[in-house]
């Protein structure tokens, strides 16, 4: 994962479990999955993630409020206990307005990466609707019938606020497995509650969390902590029930291909004046839509650019973006069976592909040059190799090279572009990648009026 899954638990109505499901459904997923950062959070002043996790009994110095104070989130994560990282709980929290993208906008904006959980308050306040816009998962906890009549007003939020589908799942929690019913198919709470949910269109998680009076006592104890299912109630059938409700999640969120934090983060680069805009409508209007090796869609609509792309220009004319997968294969691989002493500039080149700098391909006398160059215009690398006017090879470069009447222009092709290589059409970015085209390649292709650089998204503390 390159940025955060954000899980949300939320209810409007206490007592159905939500934090206990939040705080052992972030133990156990990261029980299953070592390898992915788990961080979770809690809006609610019961501080229960904190005894549960936390190490050592040393007072934090900042808080979840630390988030809406513009805060980095990375350097509000304190590592805890089971391996799960935590943001210190807040007795008391003031609410920023209507603001509901902040959290969504920090979470972007942080270098956390893997899942994180959000534990809510049991209201639709400020805080719940904010976790609820950022989330990409919401879980609602249910364990009666009355639950499951008030969840309306998250699924309403949900669908009237949010700006993209969320993904939201009713999970049957601590339902009492002692009471059943006389006659028909739902026969136990549990049932009972699937066979509603469905009919009025809900979705539910596979598996339930059943109660248990064992699970009930690991709150209270004469130590303040609160201990997680899966060191103290190992024995019970809640431990199961939460093993599979883990790998019940893991399933959905491995389906999430480009999560909130990653379109918020969107959201927020492109969040600049209409003017910018335009200009920037403009560039994608003079891009070719295929790539030149391939010919696989690059531009599939506007700013719906494949991820994994790098952006080329020659001279005022042609300009689009190649595949990496076909840089790498048609041509670094192709100017090794050019010249074999070239295996090791390939290698380097591979490694630098997700960095700055630019490479220039050139055509001069009957041969290839190429260069390597950093964000100043230095030169790193250069090379030469043989060329064949009527090769595949040709035909690929002359596809991404402007004809002249004495040849063709110089190539540039922008390596980096993490996550969005169209950011490269965004004026500051075009402005310094045509500065520095001209630099190494001597043209005076006009930049236009450098705008004054500016923080495309303001926060209410900035």
């Amino acid at each position: 994962m390159n940025y955060p899954i954000v899980i949300t638990i939320a209810s409007e109505k206490g007592g159905v479990g939500k934090t206990t499901v939040a705080t052992n459904l972030a133990v156990y997923l990261k029980a299953l999955r070592e390898d992915i950062p788990v961080t979770i959070f809690s809006f609610d002043n019961h501080f229960t993630v904190d005894k549960m996790l936390s190490i050592g009994g040393i007072t934090p110095e900042t808080s979840v409020r630390d988030i809406f104070r513009g805060r980095d989130l990375s350097e509000l994560v304190q590592t805890g206990q089971y391996g799960v990282n935590f943001i210190a709980s807040q007795n008391k929290l003031a609410s920023f307005g209507e603001r509901h993208e902040i959290l969504s906008s920090q979470i972007a904006d942080s270098s956390l990466d893997g899942i994180i959980i959000i534990d809510t308050r049991p209201s639709m306040d400020f805080f719940t609707k904010s976790a609820l816009i950022a989330s990409d998962l919401v879980i609602i906890p249910i364990k009666d019938l009355p639950s499951l009549d008030n969840i309306g007003g998250i699924t309403s939020f949900c669908e009237d606020e949010s700006d993209h589908p969320v993904n939201i799942r009713l999970l049957p929690s601590i339902v009492d497995g002692t009471v059943k019913f006389k006659s028909g198919k739902s026969a136990t709470m549990d049932c009972l509650l699937r066979t509603v949910a469905a009919k009025r269109g809900y979705e539910l998680i596979k598996h339930s969390i059943p109660r248990s009076p064992k699970v009930e006592t690991l709150t209270t104890n004469s130590f303040s902590k609160v201990f997680p299912v899966i060191t103290h109630a190992r024995e019970t059938g809640v431990h199961k029930s939460f093993t599979l409700l883990a790998r019940d999640i893991l399933s959905i969120i491995d389906k999430i291909s480009e999560p909130q934090s990653l379109m918020a983060l969107r959201k927020n680069i492109f969040a600049s004046d209409a003017e910018s805009n335009e200009r920037y409508k403009e560039r994608v209007a003079t891009i070719s839509p295929l790539c030149p090796s391939c010919g696989s869609k690059i531009l599939t609509g506007l700013k719906n650019i494949k991820r994994d792309v790098l952006y080329f220009k020659s001279g005022r004319g042609k300009n689009g973006f190649v595949d990496k997968t076909c840089f790498t294969k048609d041509i670094l691989d192709e100017l090794v069976r050019l010249d074999k002493d070239l295996i090791y500039f390939r290698d380097e080149l591979t490694e630098e592909i997700e960095g700055d700098n630019v490479f220039c391909i050139r055509i001069v006398d009957g041969e290839i040059q190429f260069s390597l160059y950093d964000t100043e215009g230095k030169t790193i690398f250069e090379g030469r190799a043989r060329y064949s006017a009527g090769s595949p090879f040709a035909k690929l470069l002359h596809a991404m090279m402007t004809k002249t009447s004495e040849g063709f222009n110089p190539c540039i092709i922008k390596f980096g572009g993490k996550p969005f290589p169209d950011t490269i059409l965004l004026d500051d970015s075009y402005y310094d990648f045509i500065s520095l085209k001209n630099k190494i390649t001597g043209e005076q292709e006009e930049t236009g009026y450098k705008t004054r650089k500016k923080r495309l998204f303001k926060l209410p503390f900035s």
